[in-house]
């Protein structure tokens, strides 16, 4: 999975929900164990239309969650 640590937990980390310590464990249930679903995983997400949803499977201190944004509100939080 990926692990979101201090230094990447910025303003645009937090927008979208995410937390320190944070692990996302799959995008649109594309397991995240190896580089290979990574890479495919941020190619589905690039290729998500502007009204498409992206779904995180998260685990929080222990806890699983799910995060369901819209492609277009994750890009409003995006800076310029």
């Amino acid at each position: 999975g990926l692990f979101i640590s201090e230094q990447e937990s910025t303003d645009l980390v937090k927008a979208l929900g995410l937390q320190s310590k944070d692990l996302i464990v799959s995008i649109n249930q594309i397991e995240l164990n190896n580089k290979k679903k990574m890479l495919k995983a941020y190619d589905e997400v690039v290729k998500t239309k502007e009204e498409g949803t992206i779904e995180l499977q998260v685990m929080r201190q222990k806890t699983p969650l799910k995060i369901t944004y819209v492609r277009r509100e994750i890009e409003s939080q995006m800076p310029v």
